[in-house]
């Protein structure tokens, strides 16, 4: 036996192994998706995970089809169909054709994290980005009015309602009046609602959005989350203006409550994105043990920019920087076109 026969053995039996407990785990999880759906605490868990748990199909059949073993190549399939069919579009070019004379308007959503030590950062993002209205989550009152008091003179508009418990106040920041503004009652976190007097008295609205994260542990579920998602959907649905919900979702694109949402919304980065928008999490800025792997990049994507059939979306990207914020910005331009 040649050195590089016992090479591409070794390297069966090292790629095999793991390749097949994938590929199976993969078409169970595809199977109970189909069949139970969110029902089942696994399938919540798989999708709050997605696309993280979908990358190694890339490497493991292109290792697969390189060392001839082309039955693991073919249950790797499923995993790879369902990876290209959810992220291909987030690699088109945007195609929309939007009049140049109609108004454009760019949003920023931000999870600050709860920092209360790197505000300098947070304004310097801003000022960066330059944004018309800024949705600000985990926003708490000891860094509150140092920031609103930086940003006073891009955004004299400002309705606030930042909190000294972590991960709870909301607030938005607009270079136009906001006309109203309220509290939507969650069960754990609050979400946010303003009207805005826009270009030559267009109102639109801006629902700034923090549901609950999936409850760990090992009963695993969604159901707070959900119920949260539901009454902004509710909140939203009053409202006939043209409407923009952003924030931090704390769902991925693959999950049952990303689906309510864009079965009435657009999603701005899907449409006009590049590249698989991922903002969560970023790990520079917390202690040991999460210290340890702040090299890692984010993994999923949670934060979003939803609009009304009245708007289309120009661009949207995120931003890469953070505060030391554990999410990462994103901003989306749009156009008010009509719908």
């Amino acid at each position: 036996m040649t050195a590089r026969q016992r090479l591409t053995r070794i390297l069966r039996a090292l790629i095999g192994v793991p390749g097949w407990l994938y590929a199976l785990a993969m078409i169970a999880y595809l199977a109970a998706r189909l069949i139970v759906g969110e029902g089942w605490m696994l399938v919540e868990l798989v999708n709050s995970l997605l696309p993280l748990l979908a990358f190694p199909v890339i490497p493991l059949i292109a290792f697969a089809l390189l060392l001839g073993q082309r039955r693991l190549a073919l249950a790797l399939v499923p995993a790879l169909a369902l990876f290209l069919i959810q992220n291909a579009p987030l690699f088109l070019p945007n195609t929309a054709n939007v009049p140049d004379d109609a108004p454009r308007l760019r949003v920023l959503t931000f999870n600050l994290g709860s920092r209360i030590d790197t505000v300098p950062i947070f304004e310097a993002i801003i000022r960066s980005v330059n944004p018309d209205v800024v949705a600000l989550q985990e926003f708490l009152s000891p860094a509150s009015s140092e920031l609103a008091q930086a940003l006073r003179e891009p955004y004299p508009y400002q309705a606030l309602h930042p909190t000294s418990g972590f991960a709870v106040g909301t607030g938005i920041l607009s270079r136009y009046p906001i006309l109203e503004d309220r509290l939507i009652d969650g069960i754990v976190l609050h979400s946010q609602l303003a009207r805005i007097e826009w270009i030559d008295g267009q109102e639109i609205t801006v629902v700034n959005a923090h549901p609950v994260p999936p409850q760990l542990g090992l009963n695993f579920n969604t159901r707070l989350r959900s119920q949260e998602i539901g009454r902004v959907l509710d909140a939203a649905a009053d409202q006939t203006n043209p409407l923009i919900l952003l924030g931090d979702f704390n769902s991925t694109d693959q999950s049952g409550d990303y689906a309510r949402i864009t079965a009435r919304y657009g999603d701005a980065f899907r449409e006009s994105g590049t590249g698989f928008g991922l903002t969560f999490p970023n790990l520079t800025g917390y202690d040991y043990p999460y210290s340890l792997f702040r090299w890692l990049p984010p993994v999923i994507r949670i934060d979003y920019v939803f609009y009304s059939r009245e708007w289309t979306p120009l661009n949207a990207r995120v931003i890469n920087e953070t505060g030391r914020s554990d999410h990462y910005p994103l901003t989306a331009e749009l156009a008010l076109t009509g719908g």
